[in-house]
């Protein structure tokens, strides 16, 4: 893929200002029992590799963004574009701190291993102290019940001081100051500007920064290389595929993924120039390119091309089965793949009907500091670990994590990661998730939508229609 070239805004760029950025969050120099944090020191020495190649030139994409998402972007990066994160904490930030995640498999022990390294670098810096080191826990939760647990908790005074989620529910937590703890101008500057100004905004409501960007997730094309040589490029491939590989009893089809799924529905809505809010923010969820696209997935549902309304479990079922040739999921499939199968990961292809690639939406994972957080000296400092290059080069090479920080990619380690650079190949035609407090609101109606378009109970313009005046009143309701 294409080296992106990025923008430091407000801030002159240079090889060895970029290294030393990277350099003080990881100092040696431990905390002073008595002196308070000075975010202007001097850049100290890192006892931690860092990639000698790290590099930052030019302009990043701002085209992709509206007006607005550029204020923020800008805003983020300039604000304070002196501010320099030394990683020194004062001696009396010793509440331990605890972070929550929804991950698992492969991804948990990833992160753990990333606070492992964290713990250890704090407990180096932390020796001119008289009292013990604090540390990072790690809490998982089970993903389902994720959201709501870390929301009433947090509310309850009894949630984590960091977690990690992606940015569907930040507009909605945002609009709650007893939930989230804005950053602004309490991240370096150049560490910002190493990650794409679409993800920074993903995690920035108005002109505030929430969270540090950590990943990006889509989905793309997975596909059985026995049974599948090329994997088609167009949807009009796909379908004449479909038509000829399906077998009479049903049992093997050419492609499966959860269709009825409205998240997974993204690559049809996004890649017919469909959308949820328009630039004023206004609903736009029965417009005519999103009828396009539900009519064009009702379409190969009553044509049975596909095994029937699979969930996410079934796809694994059937590509491990070798019952069909590709699937569309996330890096989260990954882990459930038989280690016997060779597979391989492409692009997304072109809907043949309006010549544009199927567009995923992107969930960029960011780490947030809760409201109540009991040390958010160090919650600070951790985020900035998590943003840098170090973390997310563990969070690749273990856990195939498409990091933000393109120093990662300066990495040969990471670029010889097929699955990484695949997915990250992915996310440039992909569309960020909306992260405005709507959002909460559009889940329920849009599945009820599709399940009824589905089943043919409704027509995808009727349910569309009935989608949009359930979002735009639940959204007024008090």
């Amino acid at each position: 893929m294409k080296n992106r070239k990025w923008l430091a805004v407000g801030v002159s760029v240079t090889v060895s200002a970029v290294i030393l950025t990277l350099l003080l969050t990881f100092s040696n120099d431990g905390p002073s029992e008595h002196q308070a944090d000075r975010p202007k020191a001097k850049p100290q020495q890192s006892s931690l590799p860092l990639n000698p190649k790290t590099e930052v030139t030019a302009t990043p994409p701002l085209d992709k963004l509206t007006e607005s998402q550029k204020s923020y972007f800008l805003n983020a990066v300039a604000q304070n574009p002196e501010y320099r994160y030394t990683g020194q904490l004062n001696c009396s930030s010793r509440q331990p701190i605890s972070l929550w995640h929804g991950y698992r498999a492969k991804e948990k022990e990833a992160l753990e291993a990333t606070i492992a390294a964290y713990n250890k670098n704090l407990q180096s810096r932390w020796q001119p102290c008289s009292t013990p080191a604090p540390q990072v826990t790690t809490t998982a939760i089970p993903f389902d019940k994720y959201a709501d647990q870390l929301k009433s908790k947090i509310l309850e005074k009894q949630g984590p001081d960091i977690f990690i989620y992606a940015q569907d529910r930040l507009g909605n937590w945002a609009s709650s100051t007893a939930i989230l703890y804005p950053i602004t101008g309490q991240i370096d500057a150049q560490l910002l500007s190493l990650h794409p100004p679409e993800v920074l905004t993903a995690v920035m409501v108005g002109d505030q920064l929430y969270g540090m960007p950590l990943n990006t997730k889509t989905l793309a094309l997975i596909y059985n290389k026995k049974l599948l040589k090329n994997p088609p490029k167009t949807t009009s491939a796909i379908e004449r595929l479909m038509r000829q590989k399906a077998s009479a009893d049903g049992k093997f089809h050419a492609l499966a993924y959860p269709y009825a799924n409205y998240y997974y529905h993204s690559i049809w809505q996004n890649g017919y120039g469909g959308r949820l809010f328009n630039e004023q923010q206004e609903l736009e969820v029965d417009s005519q390119a999103n009828i396009k696209a539900l009519e064009h997935v009702v379409d190969w549902h009553n044509n049975s091309l596909m095994p029937h309304r699979p969930e996410e479990s079934d796809v694994t079922t059937l590509f491990n089965e070798q019952r069909i040739m590709m699937a569309i999921s996330g890096p989260w499939f990954l882990d459930s793949i038989n280690e016997a199968i060779d597979y391989a990961i492409a692009p997304l292809p072109t809907i043949s009907e309006v010549r544009s690639p199927m567009k995923p939406w992107m969930t960029v994972e960011g780490a947030y500091i809760s409201a109540n957080s009991v040390n958010k000296a160090l919650s600070i400092d951790l985020l900035h670990f998590l943003g840098g290059a170090d973390a997310g080069t563990i969070m690749a090479t273990q856990a195939a994590h498409v990091p933000t920080n393109q120093n990662v990619y300066n990495n040969p380690e990471v670029n010889r990661l097929a699955d990484v650079i695949a997915f990250r190949a992915q996310a440039q035609n992909a569309v960020a998730l909306p992260n405005t407090a709507a959002m909460s609101s559009v889940w329920g109606p849009a599945t009820t939508a599709m399940d009824l378009a589905l089943r043919d109970y409704e027509s995808p313009t009727s349910a569309l229609r009935r989608a949009q005046e359930e979002i735009a009143a639940d959204i007024k309701a008090p």
